[in-house]
């Protein structure tokens, strides 16, 4: 499956916990229609009101559902890969193709 980054804007500290709540709520909701959606990651950016999340879903479609259902504004939806640390990239400076000259 893809995963994805969304970032959520939030309004207030608490926001954060109530915002967890809904996504996985939502996805146990979108689990039941039997919509794959999981919620791997949510963590809030210090010194912003954002929440960004990494979701694992068929489609960006079913993020932005998975979000909708959680009564929650999707900012931003990105699709993400995973950096293959086998090929001998560098992980902070190489998201290339890990193919090697």
């Amino acid at each position: 499956m893809t995963c994805f980054l969304v970032e959520i804007p939030l309004s207030g500290r608490d926001g954060v916990d109530r915002a967890i709540r809904t996504l996985r709520t939502a996805q146990v909701r979108l689990s039941a229609s039997e919509r794959a959606t999981r919620l791997l990651i949510a963590e809030r950016i210090t010194g912003d009101d954002r929440l960004v999340c990494v979701i694992e879903a068929p489609t960006a479609d079913d993020v932005r559902d998975l979000v909708a259902l959680a009564f929650l504004p999707a900012e931003r939806v990105r699709e993400v890969s995973a950096v293959d640390l086998s090929a001998r990239q560098d992980p902070v400076g190489d998201l290339g193709s890990g193919i090697e000259p």
